[in-house]
């Protein structure tokens, strides 16, 4: 409440109101609260109001499938409502290509993906240090919203990022997703994991089409326990985003529950629209 206080009476000199939104992992893996709060945002940037945003710690699980970090909280916040910049301060002015202060580092001025860098030791007063950041800003950039990492010490970081001086590292916006691409892809936490056949990875990779249950090999549940294919057979349930075991790591919403039973899928022509489908591409 005091952090509160403070930033509502510095606000309070620039005539602005703050607007304190604590928010949970369910509020993103939730399709319905994930509209709702871009909306509840949007409402109160309309409305003249600084939303300020943070984790609700009394109601959040200490396990975090989603968050992570206050980082990957702003990121996932700029996803949502496609802010046109998103600025993480941290002690380092910017990204470097080695642990600051060693020989050798220098500062990134633009990210490219391509670059090496050795990151530093986690940071004594965070959860992810300046690797959580660089996490967090390409989240961002991936769903079209440019990011910089500046220093917090400097008093005119913010206003240098803006008028766009060399002083801090750039990810640059990479492309725009449609809404919900970006929720299936940053906000929601996998319910299992799908290993699929040659067939259905050419055919999720290549071709952008959906996962058939023929194309299914196993299914993982969350917590690691394996079933063979014939387990995501049954009623058309939600399981939350089902991901194939493959390095690029593509999500879609799952059709079947992975506990569902056994039974083979019925012949095409006594199927209903949808059925024998287990994830649909967007």
């Amino acid at each position: 409440m005091a952090l509160t206080a403070l930033y509502d009476s510095l606000f309070e000199r620039l005539r602005l109101t703050v607007a304190q939104v604590l928010l949970t992992e369910d509020d993103f893996d939730d399709r319905g609260r994930y509209l709702a709060l871009a909306d509840t945002l949007e409402r109160l940037l309309s409305l003249g109001a600084v939303p300020l945003v943070n984790e609700n710690d009394a109601t959040s699980p200490q396990h975090h499938a989603i968050f992570g970090d206050n980082d990957r909280l702003a990121g996932l916040v700029a996803s949502n409502i496609g802010c046109d910049g998103l600025v993480l301060l941290s002690d380092v002015d910017g990204v470097s290509t080695a642990p600051p202060g060693e020989p050798g580092a220098e500062r990134i001025a633009v990210w490219d993906d391509a670059q090496q860098v050795r990151m530093g030791a986690v940071s004594a007063t965070g959860r992810g240090g300046i690797a959580a950041k660089v996490a967090a800003a390409r989240l961002a950039a991936r769903a079209g919203v440019p990011v910089a990492i500046a220093s917090g010490y400097r008093a005119e970081s913010l206003l240098d990022v803006l008028a766009g001086r060399d002083v801090e590292t750039v990810f640059p916006a990479r492309g725009e997703l449609t809404r919900r691409r970006r929720w299936l892809a940053f906000a929601t936490a996998p319910q299992g994991a799908t290993e699929v056949n040659a067939g259905a990875h050419a055919a999720l990779v290549e071709r952008n089409a959906s996962l058939l249950l023929p194309g299914v090999v196993a299914v993982e549940e969350v917590g690691g326990r394996r079933r063979r294919p014939g387990a995501l057979r049954g009623p058309r349930v939600r399981a939350g985003p089902v991901r194939p075991l493959e390095r690029r790591d593509p999500r879609g919403p799952g059709r079947y529950h992975p506990r569902q039973g056994r039974h083979p899928p019925r012949p095409r022509r006594h199927r209903r629209a949808g059925e024998g489908t287990v994830s649909e591409t967007d």
